[in-house]
């Protein structure tokens, strides 16, 4: 089996091949190899205990394999499944310890198998697609995050903030010479600002850890509902540092500086959280990200990347 090959797991779904490769890159050859040996037995398995038809699908281009189901027991469903990994186990117990509060209902899981059954958001439209007011969204982004923070009643399977910024925190560009070339004194200057931060917490909480506007949905029943979280322990303004980079290419507007401060105004008053804080974590999110592309693939062109940390070292000045 090779990544360009095309494997069926049900009726009318089908498994991109460069979803495989990317779970390939991701978890690891032969760990991906076991597992889609053992998925169609493990789906069968879970359709059957909450007698879930699966709907035909292409499933998107994610780090994770995303179906949709009918059931008559519990309804209309997602499940959520990917080779077991510590970033699925730590999702699942967001979701447990954040049930009720904007965020998507965990219908039933397990960390072992790395599988959910998630209530389906319907109609699931994008606030990326319902709002074009910049202000306004900012301000449903904060509402999010306020909505899902809480003190976390237990740390297990949760991702410390030091541990999930590693990428960033530890690097070390000898290690991967044939990584694009990169300007280290970002690198240096971004780890610098994190340290800083990290040491010095306040407000730690329970995070989500990818709010931004892809990730949170319109419900007729629900209003807006929040999915996908991370699960993350950490100072609340890393929060908005996801949000300072999208929608995808906002720090390369023309007027990024202008709509970036009225962000951070907005955030600030509503979240109550030190603004030049948010400005830092900024600052250090973007360079975070800039680190995991290029751990993914060994990119050749980070040139979108690089600008988004350059603009949002802009905010500094």
């Amino acid at each position: 089996m090779n990544d360009r090959s095309i494997i069926t797991i049900g009726p009318g779904i089908e498994l991109p091949p460069l979803l495989i490769h990317r779970w390939r890159n991701f978890h690891g050859e032969s760990t991906v190899t076991w597992w889609l040996e053992y998925l169609p037995g493990l789906l069968a398995a879970w359709c059957d205990r909450h007698r879930i038809t699966l709907l035909p699908t292409t499933p998107p281009i994610t780090y994770n394999l995303v179906l949709f189901g009918e059931s008559p027991n519990i309804g209309d469903v997602v499940l959520k499944l990917s080779p077991p990994s510590p970033e699925t186990a730590s999702e699942i117990e967001a979701l447990r310890q954040a049930a009720g509060h904007g965020m998507v209902h965990l219908i039933d899981a397990d960390e072992t198998a790395s599988i959910m059954v998630l209530e389906r958001v319907t109609p699931g439209s994008m606030l990326h697609d319902l709002v074009d007011d910049d202000a306004e969204a900012t301000r449903i982004g904060a509402d999010t995050m306020l909505r899902f923070w809480r003190a976390p009643t237990r740390p297990d399977n949760l991702h410390p903030l030091e541990q999930w910024a590693r990428a960033l925190l530890h690097y070390d560009p000898a290690a991967r010479p044939n990584l694009p070339e990169i300007p280290t004194d970002l690198i240096h200057r971004a780890a610098t600002i994190g340290r800083g931060l990290i040491d010095t917490p306040r407000n730690v909480s329970l995070l989500h850890g990818d709010v931004h506007h892809q990730n949170i949905l319109w419900s007729h029943n629900h209003g807006w509902v929040t999915i996908d979280p991370k699960g993350l322990i950490g100072e609340r303004g890393y929060e908005v540092g996801t949000w300072m980079m999208n929608k995808w290419g906002f720090p390369l507007a023309g007027n990024f500086l202008e709509l970036a401060n009225r962000r951070l105004d907005i955030f600030a008053g509503i979240l109550g959280e030190d603004r030049d804080r948010l400005v830092h974590w900024s600052v250090f999110h973007a360079t975070l990200s800039l680190c995991w592309t290029l751990e993914d693939d060994q990119p050749s062109d980070i040139s979108d990347d690089l600008g988004f940390v350059r603009s949002m070292f802009r905010l500094l000045d």
